[in-house]
């Protein structure tokens, strides 16, 4: 009867295996806490990631491609702040639709390369403006030479480069707004060309120099 209290006692103790087990389970408890964390850190990381992403994303789609439209007055502002999001993306864009007026077209593409009240062909509508590309024929010879001034070989390169505005479509308007584009395709040339010519002597220094010399233009 005397040993009953520490038979007692010892069942209560836990044993070596029992302490294991807690250990054990205590130990996944706070690897499954640490992996928790671990997936919260991480998403807010990411979170923080496409934030960044997605503001840098819009500025680049904010970019102006129109310098026109950076550089309006306080009138044009207002007038273009009035504006569909449609025509206002239009006219960054530099593109016109049928449906704008004057200021629209104007602010899109500048002005245009000639307009007129009597067009001989389009006589039906009120205005029509022509608008131009810009169209560029060039020419390179190359002369393999001895150069007179060195006395070394050389290769002589003449550029003719022709630049001309050529006709690209017409804007046709009734009654104040854009009625119909029309593109020119007779290839006409309008005002007057503008003819550049430029010339070099580049010092031949070995075959496969002479090759790379070639293959630049």
């Amino acid at each position: 009867m005397k040993d009953q209290p520490f038979d007692k006692l010892r069942a209560r103790r836990p044993t070596l295996q029992q302490a294991q087990g807690r250990r054990t389970k205590d130990q996944s408890r706070l690897s499954l806490s640490d992996c928790l964390l671990a997936v919260v850190f991480t998403f807010c990381v990411l979170s923080v990631v496409f934030a960044a992403s997605l503001s840098y994303a819009e500025s680049k789609g904010a970019v102006t491609t129109n310098p026109r439209v950076q550089n309006m007055s306080g009138e044009d502002r207002e007038m273009f702040g009035s504006l569909t999001a449609k025509q206002q993306k239009d006219i960054r864009e530099s593109r016109i639709r049928t449906g704008y007026n004057a200021w629209m077209v104007k602010l899109a593409l500048g002005n245009p390369f000639y307009n007129t009240e009597h067009h001989p062909v389009y006589s039906d509508y009120e205005q029509v403006w022509l608008y131009t590309k810009t169209q560029e024929d060039k020419k390179v010879t190359e002369d393999e030479i001895i150069d007179p001034v060195t006395n070394w070989p050389s290769l002589h390169r003449y550029v003719w480069a022709k630049t001309c505005q050529e006709g690209d479509f017409f804007v046709l308007f009734d009654r104040g707004v854009v009625e119909k584009i029309v593109p020119d395709t007779s290839r006409k040339v309008y005002g007057s060309c503008n003819i550049k010519t430029h010339e070099e002597f580049i010092p031949i220094v070995n075959e496969k120099d002479q090759k790379r010399r070639r293959s630049v233009k």
